[in-house]
Protein backbone atom coordinates (compact mmCIF):
# COMPACT_ATOMS: atom_id res chain seq x y z
CA UNK A 1 0.00 0.00 0.00
CA UNK A 2 1.37 3.20 -1.47
CA UNK A 3 1.25 6.25 0.80
CA UNK A 4 -0.72 9.48 -1.67
CA UNK A 5 1.98 11.82 -1.07
CA UNK A 6 4.87 9.60 -2.33
CA UNK A 7 5.88 9.18 -6.24
CA UNK A 8 5.50 5.73 -7.24
CA UNK A 9 7.63 4.52 -10.43
CA UNK A 10 4.91 5.92 -12.53
CA UNK A 11 5.27 9.30 -11.57
CA UNK A 12 2.02 9.83 -9.46
CA UNK A 13 0.58 13.33 -8.33
CA UNK A 14 0.38 13.98 -4.97
CA UNK A 15 -2.43 15.73 -4.90
CA UNK A 16 -5.13 14.09 -7.00
CA UNK A 17 -3.31 10.25 -7.03
CA UNK A 18 -3.71 10.20 -10.67
CA UNK A 19 -0.66 9.03 -12.65
CA UNK A 20 1.21 11.76 -15.40
CA UNK A 21 3.27 9.84 -18.16
CA UNK A 22 6.14 11.72 -18.37
CA UNK A 23 6.04 11.63 -21.92
CA UNK A 24 3.16 14.25 -21.80
CA UNK A 25 4.93 16.19 -18.71
CA UNK A 26 7.00 17.95 -21.31
CA UNK A 27 4.43 18.39 -23.71
CA UNK A 28 2.45 20.15 -20.74
CA UNK A 29 5.13 22.47 -20.01
CA UNK A 30 5.59 23.76 -23.15
CA UNK A 31 1.83 24.27 -23.65
CA UNK A 32 2.11 25.98 -20.60
CA UNK A 33 4.90 28.32 -21.60
CA UNK A 34 3.32 29.06 -25.26
CA UNK A 35 0.16 30.33 -23.61
CA UNK A 36 2.04 32.89 -20.89
CA UNK A 37 3.54 34.13 -23.96
CA UNK A 38 1.17 34.43 -25.96
CA UNK A 39 -0.85 36.26 -22.63
CA UNK A 40 1.69 38.78 -22.70
CA UNK A 41 1.82 39.96 -25.88
CA UNK A 42 -1.88 40.52 -25.37
CA UNK A 43 -1.32 42.42 -23.08
CA UNK A 44 2.19 44.42 -24.64
CA UNK A 45 1.68 48.17 -24.75
CA UNK A 46 1.54 48.05 -28.65
CA UNK A 47 -1.07 45.29 -28.51
CA UNK A 48 -3.50 47.48 -26.77
CA UNK A 49 -6.68 49.17 -28.05
CA UNK A 50 -6.96 52.95 -26.90
CA UNK A 51 -9.58 55.71 -27.02
CA UNK A 52 -8.81 57.88 -30.34
CA UNK A 53 -8.18 61.34 -29.04
CA UNK A 54 -7.30 60.10 -25.55
CA UNK A 55 -3.43 61.14 -23.95
CA UNK A 56 -2.63 57.11 -23.98
CA UNK A 57 -3.69 57.17 -27.56
CA UNK A 58 -1.01 59.98 -28.46
CA UNK A 59 1.38 58.75 -26.15
CA UNK A 60 1.02 54.69 -28.19
CA UNK A 61 1.19 56.54 -31.70
CA UNK A 62 4.68 58.19 -30.54
CA UNK A 63 5.58 55.06 -29.38
CA UNK A 64 6.35 55.78 -25.97
CA UNK A 65 5.70 52.10 -24.62
CA UNK A 66 9.51 51.77 -26.21
CA UNK A 67 11.70 54.87 -24.16
CA UNK A 68 12.68 54.55 -21.08
CA UNK A 69 11.71 57.07 -18.16
CA UNK A 70 14.10 59.65 -19.54
CA UNK A 71 12.48 59.35 -23.23
CA UNK A 72 15.37 58.03 -24.89
CA UNK A 73 14.46 54.80 -26.89
CA UNK A 74 14.93 51.35 -25.52
CA UNK A 75 18.02 49.56 -26.40
CA UNK A 76 16.87 45.97 -26.73
CA UNK A 77 20.18 44.02 -25.55
CA UNK A 78 20.70 40.10 -25.25
CA UNK A 79 21.84 39.06 -21.82
CA UNK A 80 25.26 38.56 -22.46
CA UNK A 81 26.28 34.49 -22.81
CA UNK A 82 28.55 33.82 -18.99
CA UNK A 83 32.30 32.88 -19.59
CA UNK A 84 34.33 31.32 -17.09
CA UNK A 85 35.98 34.84 -17.53
CA UNK A 86 33.03 36.43 -16.33
CA UNK A 87 32.19 33.97 -13.94
CA UNK A 88 34.87 33.93 -12.46
CA UNK A 89 37.37 37.09 -12.87
CA UNK A 90 40.52 35.88 -12.44
CA UNK A 91 43.27 37.16 -14.34
CA UNK A 92 43.97 36.05 -17.85
CA UNK A 93 47.41 35.39 -18.73
CA UNK A 94 48.41 36.72 -22.61
CA UNK A 95 47.98 34.35 -25.33
CA UNK A 96 50.87 32.42 -26.15
CA UNK A 97 52.67 32.49 -29.09
CA UNK A 98 52.97 29.71 -31.44
CA UNK A 99 55.96 28.87 -30.94
CA UNK A 100 55.25 28.98 -27.04
CA UNK A 101 51.94 26.61 -27.19
CA UNK A 102 52.05 23.16 -25.41
CA UNK A 103 53.21 20.46 -27.91
CA UNK A 104 49.93 18.45 -27.03
CA UNK A 105 47.95 22.12 -28.94
CA UNK A 106 50.48 22.11 -31.62
CA UNK A 107 49.15 18.83 -32.86
CA UNK A 108 45.61 20.08 -32.88
CA UNK A 109 46.11 23.08 -34.53
CA UNK A 110 44.22 21.80 -37.61
CA UNK A 111 44.93 20.53 -40.92
CA UNK A 112 48.40 23.40 -40.87
CA UNK A 113 51.52 21.37 -41.32
CA UNK A 114 54.33 21.86 -38.51
CA UNK A 115 56.77 23.03 -40.92
CA UNK A 116 53.97 25.72 -42.04
CA UNK A 117 53.95 27.25 -38.63
CA UNK A 118 54.88 30.69 -38.70
CA UNK A 119 57.98 31.65 -35.93
CA UNK A 120 58.66 34.81 -34.38
CA UNK A 121 62.03 34.34 -34.14
CA UNK A 122 64.11 34.56 -37.33
CA UNK A 123 67.80 34.65 -37.95
CA UNK A 124 69.84 36.85 -39.67
CA UNK A 125 73.39 35.54 -41.13
CA UNK A 126 76.43 36.64 -38.69
CA UNK A 127 79.14 38.92 -39.80
CA UNK A 128 81.89 37.87 -41.97
CA UNK A 129 84.79 37.58 -39.06
CA UNK A 130 87.66 36.42 -41.17
CA UNK A 131 86.86 39.38 -43.89
CA UNK A 132 87.19 41.56 -40.43
CA UNK A 133 90.49 39.84 -39.06
CA UNK A 134 92.13 40.54 -42.75
CA UNK A 135 91.05 43.59 -42.71
CA UNK A 136 92.92 44.51 -39.23
CA UNK A 137 96.02 42.25 -40.38
CA UNK A 138 96.17 44.34 -43.51
CA UNK A 139 96.17 47.84 -41.93
CA UNK A 140 98.06 46.76 -38.99
CA UNK A 141 100.66 45.52 -41.49
CA UNK A 142 100.81 48.65 -43.40
CA UNK A 143 101.11 50.96 -40.39
CA UNK A 144 104.25 49.05 -39.22
CA UNK A 145 106.03 49.43 -42.92
CA UNK A 146 104.81 52.81 -43.12
CA UNK A 147 106.81 53.71 -39.60
CA UNK A 148 109.87 51.21 -40.58
CA UNK A 149 109.91 53.55 -44.31
CA UNK A 150 109.82 56.77 -41.50
CA UNK A 151 112.91 55.37 -39.15
CA UNK A 152 114.86 54.81 -42.32
CA UNK A 153 114.37 58.06 -43.75
CA UNK A 154 115.11 59.46 -40.44
CA UNK A 155 118.61 57.40 -39.92
CA UNK A 156 119.68 58.55 -43.55
CA UNK A 157 119.20 62.17 -43.36
CA UNK A 158 120.76 62.16 -39.93
CA UNK A 159 117.92 63.63 -37.83
CA UNK A 160 117.79 60.44 -35.97
CA UNK A 161 121.22 59.62 -34.58
CA UNK A 162 121.94 56.14 -32.21
CA UNK A 163 124.79 56.95 -30.04
CA UNK A 164 126.43 53.70 -28.38
CA UNK A 165 128.19 54.37 -25.20
CA UNK A 166 130.90 51.11 -24.31
CA UNK A 167 131.17 50.40 -20.44
CA UNK A 168 134.72 50.38 -20.56
CA UNK A 169 135.75 53.24 -22.20
CA UNK A 170 134.24 56.92 -22.05
CA UNK A 171 133.24 58.67 -25.77
CA UNK A 172 135.73 60.95 -27.31
CA UNK A 173 135.07 64.62 -27.65
CA UNK A 174 134.57 64.22 -31.45
CA UNK A 175 131.57 61.44 -31.36
CA UNK A 176 130.24 63.87 -28.95
CA UNK A 177 130.43 66.75 -31.37
CA UNK A 178 129.19 64.59 -34.40
CA UNK A 179 126.56 62.77 -32.28
CA UNK A 180 124.35 65.57 -30.47
CA UNK A 181 123.58 68.39 -32.11
CA UNK A 182 124.86 72.16 -31.77
CA UNK A 183 122.34 74.27 -29.35
CA UNK A 184 121.10 77.45 -31.32
CA UNK A 185 122.80 80.55 -31.10
CA UNK A 186 121.53 82.71 -28.82
CA UNK A 187 120.74 86.41 -30.01
CA UNK A 188 123.41 89.01 -28.28
CA UNK A 189 122.14 90.61 -24.88
CA UNK A 190 121.00 93.71 -25.15
CA UNK A 191 123.25 96.21 -23.69
CA UNK A 192 121.85 97.45 -20.27
CA UNK A 193 121.41 101.52 -20.91
CA UNK A 194 123.71 103.27 -18.59
CA UNK A 195 121.52 104.72 -15.38
CA UNK A 196 121.60 108.12 -14.99
CA UNK A 197 123.70 109.41 -12.29
CA UNK A 198 122.12 111.93 -10.17
CA UNK A 199 123.84 114.23 -7.55
CA UNK A 200 122.23 116.16 -4.63
CA UNK A 201 123.24 120.04 -4.36
CA UNK A 202 122.81 122.21 -0.94
CA UNK A 203 122.42 125.84 -1.10
CA UNK A 204 122.72 127.93 1.84
CA UNK A 205 120.10 131.02 2.13
CA UNK A 206 119.59 134.30 4.30
CA UNK A 207 116.45 136.45 4.01
CA UNK A 208 114.89 139.53 6.92
CA UNK A 209 111.55 139.71 7.44
CA UNK A 210 110.98 143.39 8.22
CA UNK A 211 109.30 144.65 11.55
CA UNK A 212 109.06 141.10 13.03
CA UNK A 213 111.58 141.06 15.83
CA UNK A 214 110.39 139.51 18.79
CA UNK A 215 112.22 139.34 22.69
CA UNK A 216 111.38 136.09 22.73
CA UNK A 217 113.50 134.93 19.59
CA UNK A 218 116.37 135.48 21.81
CA UNK A 219 116.03 131.88 23.85
CA UNK A 220 116.49 129.09 21.30
CA UNK A 221 114.24 126.75 23.85
CA UNK A 222 111.68 128.89 23.73
CA UNK A 223 107.78 128.14 22.60
CA UNK A 224 108.07 130.83 20.50
CA UNK A 225 111.24 130.23 18.62
CA UNK A 226 110.06 126.92 17.87
CA UNK A 227 106.65 128.29 16.83
CA UNK A 228 107.97 130.69 14.61
CA UNK A 229 110.50 128.01 12.95
CA UNK A 230 107.75 126.08 12.09
CA UNK A 231 105.48 128.99 10.47
CA UNK A 232 108.66 130.39 7.98
CA UNK A 233 109.85 126.16 7.24
CA UNK A 234 106.18 125.07 6.26
CA UNK A 235 105.71 128.48 4.29
CA UNK A 236 109.07 127.79 2.29
CA UNK A 237 108.06 124.09 1.54
CA UNK A 238 104.79 125.22 0.05
CA UNK A 239 106.79 127.90 -2.10
CA UNK A 240 109.27 125.60 -3.59
CA UNK A 241 106.38 122.98 -4.57
CA UNK A 242 104.82 125.76 -6.95
CA UNK A 243 108.01 126.68 -8.07
CA UNK A 244 109.88 125.38 -10.90
CA UNK A 245 112.14 123.13 -8.66
CA UNK A 246 108.81 121.17 -7.56
CA UNK A 247 110.29 118.34 -10.14
CA UNK A 248 113.75 118.26 -8.42
CA UNK A 249 112.52 116.85 -5.07
CA UNK A 250 113.35 120.13 -3.14
CA UNK A 251 113.78 119.80 0.41
CA UNK A 252 114.14 122.84 2.84
CA UNK A 253 115.55 123.08 6.61
CA UNK A 254 115.15 125.90 8.88
CA UNK A 255 117.92 125.84 10.59
CA UNK A 256 117.71 129.29 12.86
CA UNK A 257 115.97 132.39 13.38
CA UNK A 258 117.63 135.39 15.11
CA UNK A 259 116.40 138.84 15.64
CA UNK A 260 118.38 141.83 13.56
CA UNK A 261 117.03 144.99 14.83
CA UNK A 262 113.74 145.26 14.45
CA UNK A 263 113.61 142.19 11.71
CA UNK A 264 114.12 138.58 11.67
CA UNK A 265 117.05 136.79 10.34
CA UNK A 266 116.03 133.83 8.91
CA UNK A 267 118.82 130.96 7.63
CA UNK A 268 117.96 127.74 6.11
CA UNK A 269 119.03 125.46 3.49
CA UNK A 270 117.44 124.07 0.15
CA UNK A 271 118.57 120.94 -1.17
CA UNK A 272 117.98 119.54 -4.79
CA UNK A 273 118.47 116.55 -6.70
CA UNK A 274 119.65 116.73 -10.70
CA UNK A 275 121.78 115.07 -13.06
CA UNK A 276 125.25 115.30 -13.07
CA UNK A 277 125.03 116.72 -16.47
CA UNK A 278 123.08 119.41 -14.93
CA UNK A 279 125.61 120.41 -12.42
CA UNK A 280 126.54 124.06 -14.51
CA UNK A 281 123.09 124.77 -14.98
CA UNK A 282 121.98 125.53 -11.33
CA UNK A 283 124.11 127.97 -9.76
CA UNK A 284 123.75 130.41 -6.95
CA UNK A 285 122.14 132.99 -8.95
CA UNK A 286 119.49 130.33 -10.38
CA UNK A 287 118.20 129.95 -6.71
CA UNK A 288 118.36 133.66 -5.69
CA UNK A 289 116.15 134.62 -8.75
CA UNK A 290 113.88 131.48 -7.83
CA UNK A 291 113.49 133.15 -4.40
CA UNK A 292 112.89 136.91 -5.65
CA UNK A 293 110.26 135.85 -8.13
CA UNK A 294 108.34 133.89 -5.23
CA UNK A 295 108.88 136.57 -2.92
CA UNK A 296 105.24 137.78 -2.59
CA UNK A 297 104.16 134.30 -2.30
CA UNK A 298 106.69 133.49 0.76
CA UNK A 299 104.59 137.16 2.14
CA UNK A 300 101.51 135.48 1.84
CA UNK A 301 102.32 132.88 3.69
CA UNK A 302 103.79 134.59 6.23
CA UNK A 303 100.72 136.42 7.36
CA UNK A 304 101.16 139.47 4.94
CA UNK A 305 104.92 140.32 6.37
CA UNK A 306 107.19 142.12 4.21
CA UNK A 307 110.86 140.63 2.70
CA UNK A 308 113.80 142.71 2.34
CA UNK A 309 114.37 141.52 -1.63
CA UNK A 310 117.70 143.28 -1.61
CA UNK A 311 119.25 141.05 1.40
CA UNK A 312 118.93 137.46 -0.23
CA UNK A 313 121.61 135.98 -0.33
CA UNK A 314 121.87 132.28 -1.45
CA UNK A 315 125.60 130.61 -1.13
CA UNK A 316 126.50 127.11 -2.59
CA UNK A 317 128.06 124.57 0.13
CA UNK A 318 128.54 121.39 -2.02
Amino acid sequence: MSHPNQFNANSRHPSNGNLIPRSNRRSTETAYSSSASESAQSDSPARRNYEPGTGAHFMAQSGWSNRDQYGRPRQHSVAPVPTPSAVFPIFTPAPRQTHQQPIQQQRHVGSVPAQEEPHQITFSDGPNYKRIYLFALVLVSLMLLSLIVVLVVLLLTNVLVFVGFSSSSAPSSDRLATALPLPPSLPPLPIPMEQPHLVTRTFECELYVLDQANQAYSDPNSFEQFQAQSIVQNALLSVMEHSSLRDLSPNVIVERIENSGADLHVTFRLSIVILEQQNNAFQEQSVRNLLLSEAGLLEAYLNRTNVDRSRISVKRTN
